[in-house]
């Protein structure tokens, strides 16, 4: 995760604690465990309390969308399968207000795009 940490009013956040319960990942909650990709759709998978949460990406020439936003890649090289998520400063900044509701997650993501970072995360993983 990049950035690793951050701070809002004094208090150190582990983004990879919060990151995944913002709105932008559809309420997988916790990280991925799995990834599943089938042609032109990448599912990430999490798992609460022993239930399936999945949020669904297109896939297309390695590149990863959700409706109009391009957001990552994803790599296979033999049974090696790298995934980068990149949401870049500019398009934090441009979602509306609405979206950083008061939650950690979104002031996760509004103290991300105020300090002019980017999130991204990547993982690695085998087939």
């Amino acid at each position: 995760f990049s950035p690793e940490t951050v701070t809002v009013g004094g208090t150190e956040y582990k983004v990879a604690d919060h990151i995944f319960k913002a709105f932008i990942f559809n309420g997988l909650s916790v990280a991925p465990s799995k990834v599943k990709i089938e042609g032109e759709k990448a599912t990430l998978i999490s798992v609460v309390d022993g239930i399936e949460k999945t949020f669904d990406v297109t896939v297309k020439e390695g590149k990863l969308s959700f409706h109009s936003f391009s957001f990552g890649s994803v790599v296979r090289e033999g049974n090696q399968l790298k995934l980068e998520i990149a949401v870049t400063n500019d398009l934090l900044k441009k979602m509306p207000l609405s979206h950083f509701a008061n939650d950690e997650a979104s002031t996760i993501l509004k103290a991300i795009a105020e300090q002019g970072k980017d999130l991204k995360i990547t993982a690695t993983g085998t087939k």
